[in-house]
Order: C-alpha cells, then structure tokens, then sequence
C-alpha cells in the first residue's frame, strides 16, 4: 500500500475507432492503482452505450459530447489540462494511438503541479514521459528498443514482465497441463474427465464475427471426422459487426456457447483447449494459461516477427484470416488435440515466460517513482537470458535417433552441427523449403501454406535433420520408409536454408544419412525422383552410387506410386542399393 494519497487520471479511449483493447488493459492496471489506495478516474472522448459495461465500476469522465472521428492535441490536451487541474491529479496515464509526444508534452507544460506522467504504447512512437510501458517482446532489441525516443531520464518498462493481465492470470491452472486419455483421446479439465475438446473463436473487441461463420460451419459440419467430440466458445465483442444474424444462427445449436457481454474471459479461458482468431491483447492471457492458439493479425500492431512469437512459445500465427482455409482448419484441430502434449511442451518451454505479475509491477513502479532517483527504481522483473533464445531446446519431433547418435555414422568437420529437427522448428522448416530456390525443384512448385504444413506436421512421419555452421542452419534432410505392394522404400530430400550451398556440404550431410540408413534399415532400397534442371543435385547423387530406374526396372511401379505427379518427362527416376543389400541379392 502506498502512504501517500494519489489521483491518478487515464486517458484512454474505448469505441467504434478505438475498439477497446487500450481500455481492457487500463482497466487492469487501474485495479492495482485502487487497491494500492489511489484514486483513479478514467477519461474517455465519450462513453458509447456499447461500452458502458467495462466502466460499470469506473469513476469515468467525458471530454466531448459526442463519438469522435479524429482529434486534435491541441484541443484535447486543453479539455484534459482542465480535469487535471479540476482533480488535483499527481499522476497520469495515456493510452491511445492518437496521442503522443505532443499532447504530452502539453499536458506536462499546463499542469499547474507537478505530475508523474506514464505513456502506453506498442508502435514505437516519440514520448515526452516520465515512464513508458511497451510490453511488446521485440526480441534481443526489446529493451533498447525507445533509446532515442523517450527521454534520456524515463524509466523504461519494455517485455511481456510488464503485461498489463488481472491477478487472475497469476495462477498456473490445471488445464494448463491437461493430460490427454490415450485410450479414448479424452481431456481433462479441471481434474475432471470430459470427451469435450474446446475450441474458442474471437476477433477482439469488434469485426466482423461472420468472417468466423465460414469456418465455424465447417468445423461443425466435418466433426464426424474427429476422435473426439468438440464444444465451440465464440466471444461476440462489444463493437462486434453482424452479431445480430449471428446469434440467430448459432443461439439455439448445442455445442457452441455465445460469449455476449462478457468483461471477463478468464471462466471461459480455464475451459478452452485451443483459441483461433485475432492476435490481439488475448494473445497475453492465452500465453499465460499455457493455451494453443492458432491468430492472424487484423491490425497494423498485431503483425509480430514469427521469431519473436516463437521465443513467447507462440508458433501459429498466420497474416490474415483469409489464410484459414475452412477444409483444412478441421485438420489442423485434429492435430493439435492428438498432439496436446507436444503442443503445451512448446508452450510450457518458451524462452520467455509471461507470469501475469506485470500489473503489480507497473503500479509499482507508478506510485514509487521519484524523479531525483527514477534510475534506482528497483522493479523485480524476472531475468531473460538474451543467450537462450538462439537455442532450440524443444523435446525432439522424433524419436528414433537421439541427438548423441547422429555423430555415431559420421564424423563432422570443425564448426558443423547436425541435429533431429525439433517441434520449436516447425515455421523455420516450412519458410526454408518455399523459398524460391527449393521449390523450383519440387514436384509441387508451390509454396505450402502454413495452416496446411501446421497440420501436416504433427502427423508427418518422416525423420528430419538440421545440418548447421557455426550454429547458423544450413540444409534440413529427410527420409521416410514407405511401403508399396508389401515392399518397404526409403525416399527422402533435403533443402538449403537461406544461402547457396557448396558441393561439399551436401556430400557431408548425404553421406551421413545414406550412413545412417545403410545401418538401420540395411535391405531397405533408397527411390528418389531428380529434376531435370537440377544438376546440381544430379551429379551429387551419381556420385553417391544412384542408379537410374528405366521403364522395364523392377522399382519403376513404385517410384510412379510413390511420386506419381513426378513426371519422368521433367524428373529422373532413380535408386539406391547400399552394399549389403546388393551382397543379399
């Protein structure tokens, strides 16, 4: 608790063109103000009746007397400088992407005391601030990220320890690690059994909800082709368009519940397996409680690096909505439920943690700030280890070989590593094999989209390897064994990362795997198919021992099998025998 009285005014807005995501997170760090004996009153352009259930409990102010379009600072911070005055404030909070540097600067040169300002922000603007928060995770350039744009004297709160969250979100829940009932693919939630997996849709605080009906309708439409029976929570936001034709459509099915009207998603969350919809302020909540999502982005701030996601333990992320196709979105559910315990080791792994105590902190750091000694603010973050989040330290994709046994086939030279790929490189994987260099040798030339590789790949059954140089990834390799008419094939491929690769480096990881195979499945003949503009890797595989399958070969069947749309018109067919098998025939 703070000794001191203070009256802290926020200005933030919530509506039709602000949407509410500003205000949701003022609303928790306002609860933190209040218990620590602060006065907080909220200051709004204007209170749309949509929004008037977020403030129920809210000292609120209105600065115009209708919705606003636009503002000026100008004029704003002369409407606020008055409440300012008119309360005594000590303290104040800005949260709008429409004020910045300007308005502050003239809030600050007004006042006729002296005040504490903190500006919230996530887009990397100019601020004329005591304190700043962006609790964006921009990866190893988080915490310089407002250097040359804050004051030199600000104290910066940057990174997810400052996500702004309800105390709620502070404790570990038992869906969190909700084992999966091998027998009978059940879930459990909240200790108790249930053949439910939940999937819950949202786009925030508005959209278009009917953008989700497409895909809820397949989702329901193909449940039959699920182990498992499947419940659909939907959160209608306050400025959610279309809702009316939406209720009436889904109100009276059985296995989907409408969220209408809801201020608190945490009940709704403690039930849910799996989130799919916007990468807003829910992607925080979502990371706390260990829950999957599958988000796109809908705004400008949402588009996050992928890297950085990952390092939040955050791997499906797609650009838009439109990139969810509903034949395949069941698939992709499937996968995850089938997969949950690969999914949560993900999470539960991620470089960095979100504890749910950034509210604490942040009102913290609010209330005890003393400008003579800002530098000494003593915030108890929790430390990152910025030399963890190259590492790729996810349990294994596979687990035939161990990573102790790749160097057993071959030795490496100085400064090459080769590891089993791992499910932390599941958006890697897929970003090296489309890029344009590799997919001009495949026989499907098209860049696989994510949503199609995410569900393939908690099913795939090949075993993949990353060949790396000085711990920079290189080339991926695989193979698979496939059986056609009784008789068991190796097929395989490999593909480059980001650069060029040398005749050398290729033999080095080649040579490993036909090593690796010769070992364990040594009667297992290798068929490949080679496109006829790829010489590259024509001249690696005769020089390897590869031998061409003509028409009357006894494996020509089967390579047509296996690479049907491989046409021999632009690819050649071929095959490996090693040695021992050559000698048992």
């Amino acid at each position: 608790m703070t000794a001191t009285s203070s009256t802290i005014l926020i200005r933030t807005n919530a509506g039709s063109y602000t949407g509410i995501g500003h205000l949701v997170r003022c609303l928790q760090l306002a609860e933190q103000l209040l218990a620590r004996n602060a006065e907080v009153i909220f200051v709004l352009d204007f209170i749309e009746p949509k929004i008037e259930a977020f403030l129920a409990n809210s000292k609120v102010e209105s600065l115009y007397n209708e919705i606003q379009s636009e503002i000026s600072s100008e004029q704003d911070a002369s409407l606020f400088i008055h409440l300012l005055n008119k309360y005594q404030a000590t303290h104040v909070i800005v949260d709008d992407y429409r004020l910045a540097k300007d308005w502050e600067t003239l809030v600050k040169a007004q006042s006729k005391h002296d005040i504490v300002l903190l500006a919230i922000d996530d887009i990397l603007r100019e601020h004329k601030c005591d304190l700043l928060i962006d609790m964006k995770w921009r990866g190893n350039n988080t915490d310089n990220a407002y250097d040359q744009l804050v004051p030199k004297k600000a104290v910066k709160l940057l990174g997810p320890a400052y996500v702004l969250l309800n105390e709620q979100y502070q404790m570990k829940l038992p869906n969190n690690t909700r084992p999966i009932n091998k027998q009978d693919k059940a879930f459990a939630i909240n200790q108790h059994e249930t053949s439910c997996f939940t999937v819950m849709f949202g786009l925030g605080g508005g959209g278009d909800i009917s953008q989700c009906q497409q895909l809820i309708d397949n989702v329901l439409a193909n449940s039959n082709l699920l182990n498992f029976n499947i419940k659909i929570l939907v959160i209608l936001g306050p400025l959610a368009i279309n809702s009316d034709s939406f209720i009436e459509t889904y109100n009276d099915i059985e296995n989907v519940k409408l969220i209408i009207g809801e201020t608190n998603l945490f009940p709704y969350l403690q039930q849910t397996h799996l989130y799919i919809g916007a990468a807003g302020g829910i992607l925080y909540q979502l990371l706390a409680l260990n829950i999957p999502a599958l988000t796109f982005a809908i705004a400008e701030n949402q588009d996050s690096e992928r890297q950085q996601l990952e390092q939040l333990g955050h791997y499906f992320h797609l650009d838009k909505i439109s990139d969810i196709s509903p034949d395949i979105l069941i698939q992709f559910i499937n996968s995850i439920a089938n997969s949950y315990p690969r999914i949560l080791h993900l999470l539960q792994n991620a470089d960095v943690k979100i504890d749910g105590m950034g509210t604490n902190r942040v009102a913290q750091a609010l209330l005890t700030y003393d400008k003579a000694a800002a530098n000494n603010l003593e915030l108890m973050a929790p430390a990152i280890n910025h030399d963890l989040l190259s590492k790729q330290n996810i349990e294994i994709q596979q687990d035939t070989f161990s990573p102790e046994m790749v160097s057993d086939f071959i030795s490496l030279p100085e400064n090459y590593q080769l590891r089993p790929v791992n499910d932390s490189d599941i958006n890697h994987y897929l970003t090296s094999r489309n890029l344009p260099s590799n997919c001009q040798n495949m026989i499907k030339a098209e860049p696989i989209p994510l949503l199609s590789h995410y569900s393939w790949w908690f099913n795939a059954k090949r075993e993949s390897y990353l060949l790396s140089h000085n711990g920079k990834p290189i080339l991926y390799i695989w193979h698979e064994i496939k059986n056609v008419q009784n008789k068991n094939y190796l097929i395989g491929g490999w593909f480059v990362c980001e650069r060029e690769l040398g005749f050398q480096e290729a033999l080095l990881a080649l040579n490993w795997q036909l090593a690796l195979c010769n070992e364990y499945y040594p009667d297992t003949p290798w068929l490949a198919v080679i496109h006829r503009e790829n010489k590259f890797v024509r001249l690696l595989n005769k020089y390897l021992g590869f031998t061409d399958v003509g028409t009357e070969h006894a494996y020509h069947l089967a390579i047509k099998t296996l690479f049907k749309d491989a046409d021999s018109q632009d690819f050649y067919y071929v095959t490996y025998i090693n040695e021992q098998d050559n000698k048992s025939k």
